[in-house]
């Protein structure tokens, strides 16, 4: 099941040690989503290309949620991270 949230980056600055203004009352946002069907992987749990399959279904449904929240219009390609900089 997906869940995406968003505002608690308000609470605890960058770099900052403790929480800024607590009466500030930061909002923070939680949004679950409808499970996502991985029941055709089920079948291949050894194969590395059916959790790379798994990974990107959840977590495009996760963006789609975080869009939602921040009501912005995602990037049509995620940010892929690589190991060693390359």
């Amino acid at each position: 099941m997906p869940v995406a949230q968003w505002g608690a980056q308000h609470l605890l600055g960058r770099y900052a040690r403790r929480p800024g203004n607590l009466l500030a009352r930061p909002v923070q946002q939680v949004l679950a989503g409808p499970p996502v069907d991985l029941s055709d992987l089920q079948d291949r749990p050894e194969d590395p290309r059916a959790h790379t399959e798994a990974t990107t279904r959840i977590m495009a449904a996760i963006t789609a949620q975080l869009a939602t929240l921040r009501g912005e219009t995602p990037p049509e390609r995620p940010h892929e991270h690589r190991e060693g900089g390359r």
